[in-house]
């Protein structure tokens, strides 16, 4: 059962129960107008159960906020090792006066750990570039086509 199925079951759980209990309590309330010390004690007792309600309901959504919380957070270091990764490889490639075939390869993998965060628009840009790199050196490239580069990725 999915979390979101669990959590639908629970609420229609709590609403059904919330209005059982609801006329019970108001059945009880009634039948005791003749003891106001009962009647006070049941007021209590229904505020008891109100704020228990209201409490596990913002307990509840402040757990689901802190996952999501978690998980981008998580996403994000992903993110930033990844491009990390590739900044620190793309260094090193464009130091050398030559670009090897396993260069290439090791561009093309990072490339394929770029697409499971990267929008499609960054992979097309660092595609066209490791064909552009295949093909020509570091030096043929010059600094305008990587700062071009870098500011389209980012």
């Amino acid at each position: 059962m999915s979390l979101k199925n669990k959590n639908l079951l629970m609420m229609i759980l709590a609403i059904a129960l919330s209005i059982i209990t609801y006329f019970l309590f108001r059945e009880m309330y009634y039948s005791n107008s003749d003891f106001p010390y009962s009647q006070e004690i049941l007021a209590a007792f229904i505020g008891t159960v109100i704020t228990i309600l209201i409490t596990s309901l913002l307990l509840n959504k402040q757990t689901e906020v802190e996952m999501l919380k978690e998980e981008n957070l998580k996403i994000l270091e992903l993110k930033a090792s990844i491009y990390n990764e590739l900044f620190s490889y793309l260094e090193e490639v464009f130091l050398k006066q030559e670009v090897t075939k396993s260069d290439i390869i090791k561009l093309k993998l990072i490339n394929q750990k770029l697409s499971t965060i990267a929008s499609i628009d960054v992979l097309k840009i660092f595609e066209k570039f490791i064909k552009i790199k295949a093909n020509k050196t570091p030096s043929s490239i010059g600094w305008r086509g990587i700062c071009i580069f870098v500011h389209n990725i980012l």
